[in-house]
């Protein structure tokens, strides 16, 4: 017995319907990104940045619960950012960088999609 989050619906669905890989023809296939999320908190997109060496990673919540959700990718950040919807840097998030990791708390509203800019040296 249970709700949707229970039964974990939202991930049942996702794994039936997740989007391909891509990258551009004649590209070598891109590196293995070793990133971990909280439960619910599903990883969209993660792509290098256009500006300074770094990813974009896009998570969306699936739970729909308002929380603060973690994320843990390798590498040593130098800078964490929330990203508007054009993928421009804006507001700094807290980090932490422990063992080669970097762990970053996020503030997720229900249901947000959030785009986070990481800048490593």
């Amino acid at each position: 017995a249970g709700d949707w989050r229970t039964g974990r619906l939202w991930q049942h669905a996702w794994e039936t319907t997740h989007p391909a890989l891509a990258w551009a023809a004649g590209d070598a296939a891109p590196p293995a990104v070793d990133l971990e999320a909280s439960e619910g908190l599903v990883v969209l997109a993660v792509k290098p940045r256009r500006d300074v060496p770094g990813l974009l990673v896009r998570v969306w919540d699936a739970l729909g619960l308002p929380r603060t959700a973690t994320i843990t990718i390798q590498g040593a950040a130098t800078e964490v950012r929330r990203c508007d919807l054009l993928e421009y840097p804006t507001e700094p998030l807290p980090y932490r960088v422990d063992g080669g990791h970097t762990t970053i708390p996020l503030a997720v509203a229900p249901h947000a999609v959030e785009t986070l800019a990481l800048a490593f040296a």
